[in-house]
């Protein structure tokens, strides 16, 4: 994952948003933070912002992947 603050994107939009030659629309764009972190360490940041111990347990991708679909 990489985050990316609102500000941030909401910036991209805007400069896309304001272009006057027509060369942004219809694009896509990839929209990212500069730091790659795990899904686990996001979880362990937001436990961390709200006073919490985030609690984790071994689950097995064989029994995983089929409750996904």
């Amino acid at each position: 994952l990489q985050p990316i603050h609102v500000d941030d994107l909401a910036r991209c939009f805007v400069c896309a948003a304001q272009d006057k030659t027509g060369k942004t629309f219809g694009q896509i764009y990839e929209c990212g933070g500069p730091d790659q972190v795990t899904t686990k360490r996001v979880l362990e940041l937001l436990a961390q912002h709200h006073g919490k111990k985030l609690r984790t347990f071994p689950f097995p991708l064989s029994i995983a992947m089929p409750l996904f679909g």
